[in-house]
């Protein structure tokens, strides 16, 4: 059977919740590595079903795609995870500006 992955060619939406498993896929790590983040770190709190699985809604994908971008920059998760969305943008603004200024 195969399953339809909604954010395959498209930008999460405000009108809908994410799987963990798209929500993997899209940002580029494992769910694994998203459990800890949150744990850990508390990088968001996604909703829960009934059932106890996770929903992301788009501003917390939003928040895990920009701390991925940093980490793939050499920041560590644990020195960006407490940023707000604004303060994560400003860094990763920087940190591009500085990558191609190389």
């Amino acid at each position: 059977m195969t399953r339809l992955d909604p954010l395959a060619d498209a930008e999460p939406t405000d009108a809908r919740s994410y799987r963990i498993g798209d929500v993997a896929r899209y940002v580029g790590v494992s769910t694994h590595a998203l459990r800890a983040w949150e744990r850990r770190y508390g990088t968001v709190d996604p909703h829960r079903t009934p059932g106890g699985s996770r929903l992301y809604d788009a501003a917390q994908i939003d928040r895990l795609k920009t701390l991925k971008q940093l980490t793939d920059y050499g920041h560590s998760i644990g020195e960006v995870a407490r940023l707000s969305l604004e303060e994560l943008k400003r860094l990763l603004t920087s940190t591009l500006d500085l990558s191609q200024a190389k």
